[in-house]
């Protein structure tokens, strides 16, 4: 079944929303936006943390989650076999991994051995530079890191991670249309369990399962904000 799942940011235990990985706008309490989201019954949600890790952010996180009457997907700091138990026991249904894929391969594949590949949803942040080619960069959207995307995802598919988050940069937030043409770049990759941020406009709906290797979208501002002036307002509809 194809998904659409929103992604609520936050920072510091305030919502928020950026465009392109820039432009910070506060968006309100995560709890209140949690409770929206219950109202409307959405089937899945991310949750993406900028600030550090911390004993508090895990207790945060285990009140927030608590709140939720849907399955969480929690990511954000997370650098160590120890911290990804903490956000697990903390009640979330999965986590998502960002830098560590790259920072630290060995660290993560002792948390995908531990905590098992249906709990564990790699990210790549992917860029497309000024000559027009796709670039993995690291969380922060901006460092290439020296390593070819391909070459990337068939890794994770060879350690059987069992679904992948591809957050397209230069389209976050941007309300221009999911990236097609990376799209179809992925189309023959072995993984069908893709995820992809970035551009989500309600024109893509319809598209969803033409595309075989993508499993869902995801999105932030599609979600949160409304009109020209991206007022914030809370919706989610199921149709597709």
């Amino acid at each position: 079944m194809k998904r659409l799942i929103p992604n609520l940011l936050i920072d510091e235990e305030k919502a928020i929303k950026h465009k392109k990985f820039k432009y910070y706008k506060y968006l309100g309490d995560p709890f209140n936006i949690v409770k929206i989201l219950n109202d409307k019954e959405i089937d899945e949600l991310i949750i993406t943390d900028l600030s550090a890790f911390s004993d508090r952010k895990v207790k945060y996180i285990t009140k927030l989650n608590g709140t939720s009457f849907m399955p969480v997907c929690y990511g954000g700091g997370i650098r160590s076999l120890n911290q990804a138990q903490k956000i697990m026991h903390a009640g979330v249904e999965r986590i998502h991994l960002n830098t560590i894929i790259y920072s630290n391969p060995e660290e993560f594949l002792k948390i995908l051995d531990h905590l098992g590949s249906s709990s564990i949803v790699a990210v790549l942040n992917i860029k497309k530079n000024f000559f027009g080619k796709y670039e993995y960069v690291d969380s922060f959207g901006k460092n290439r890191i020296r390593e070819k995307i391909q070459t990337k995802l068939d890794w994770l598919t060879n350690n059987q991670v069992s679904e992948i988050l591809i957050n397209i940069v230069n389209k976050e937030n941007s309300k221009s249309g999911i990236d097609r043409e990376f799209i179809d770049i992925i189309e023959n990759t072995d993984s069908n369990n893709f995820l992809i941020n970035g551009g989500l406009v309600k024109e893509d709906l319809s598209d969803l399962n033409s595309f075989s290797n993508i499993s869902g979208f995801v999105g932030a501002n599609y979600f949160f904000c409304k009109g020209i002036y991206d007022s914030v307002l809370v919706t989610y509809d199921k149709r597709m």
